[in-house]
């Protein structure tokens, strides 16, 4: 946390210095611009004296900078008079008062289109609602707020295109004022969270249908939508694994391995074998012995009752 908040602090004096350089190097002149091309040089020298334009550029940003640390942000320039904290705090509570304005309408509307969109599932209902959400998500908020003032401030002349609240008038005679910034700041986010609450009502509802009798699912069981994967031969039964591997391949050649604990019988050397002559008969043949210290590779059984000795 302590990281993060470094982070962010060397981030600002990083963005202040570069800000710092860039009004620097662009031409012009603060004092010119104030009092206008018809002025006086002593006016324009008495200005540059005041506002410490005077001074090399390092002592302005760290003067700048102390008064950043002390919340002495300094006078506006446009506005003569008025400090700049209180141009914040004023634009500030706006701010927050409207996205208080636009939480109220996002989260029942948007819980309203989700669940309805998730219920009507490829019906029209949910193709209305989808096509208006992707709409509302794919617009950002410039384009969509100036179709909006377009529309109803400009042709239909029914809302001002300009809002700003006055603490000092009662809420309910200014709510007419607050219907294109909400709707403008709440169409992306309605759509975004319209989208996830019909996904939530369709996961939802597959998990139901595969549990008609409304018995919840035992630890372990998985809807039927969701295929389930084979479990992985763990090191334990990776034995068990050859085994049954073994005995697939003998039942298909005709013989079979023993099961867990029946009687092994005892098997002899065929007749002719010669284990010292490397299983070979007198005259040289090689022969096929069941005898498992032979090492000779069986032919097929005969039988289904022959059993292969490990």
């Amino acid at each position: 946390m302590l990281k993060r908040f470094g982070l962010i602090l060397v981030s600002l004096f990083a963005a202040s210095v570069i800000i710092f350089l860039i009004t620097e190097i662009i031409p012009g002149d603060v004092a010119q611009m104030i009092l206008g091309r018809n002025v006086t040089p002593d006016a324009l020298a008495a200005l540059r004296e005041r506002l410490g334009l005077m001074n090399p550029p390092y002592v302005r940003y760290l003067h700048w900078l102390g008064g950043i640390l002390q919340g002495k942000l300094g006078d506006s320039l446009s506005m003569q008079g008025v400090h700049i904290s209180d141009l914040i705090i004023r634009k500030g509570l706006n701010s927050l008062f409207l996205a208080a304005a636009s939480t109220i309408l996002l989260v029942p509307l948007s819980l309203l289109l989700g669940v309805i969109a998730g219920l009507k599932e490829q019906k029209w209902p949910d193709s209305v609602i989808s096509t208006f959400s992707l709409i509302a998500i794919s617009l950002p908020e410039f384009i969509s707020g100036t179709f909006l003032m377009l529309v109803f401030s400009v042709w239909l002349r029914w809302l001002p295109a300009a809002s700003s609240i006055n603490l000092d008038v009662s809420l309910f005679r200014q709510l007419h004022l607050l219907v294109l910034p909400v709707v403008t700041v709440s169409l992306v986010l309605l759509g975004y969270v319209a989208r996830m609450v019909r996904a939530s009502v369709i996961a939802v509802s597959v998990c139901a249908d595969s549990h008609p009798q409304g018995a919840p699912a035992s630890a372990g069981e998985l809807p039927s939508h969701i295929e389930e994967r084979p479990p992985a031969v763990s090191h334990d039964h990776r034995h068990e694994h050859r085994l049954a591997v073994r005995r697939d391949h003998h039942r298909r050649i005709g013989l079979r391995l023993p099961r867990p604990g029946e009687p092994r019988p005892v098997r002899h050397h065929a007749e002719g074998c010669a284990p010292d002559r490397g299983c070979r008969s007198a005259d040289g043949r090689r022969v096929s012995c069941p005898e498992p210290s032979c090492g000779h590779r069986l032919r097929p059984a005969e039988s289904a009752d022959q059993v292969l000795t490990i």
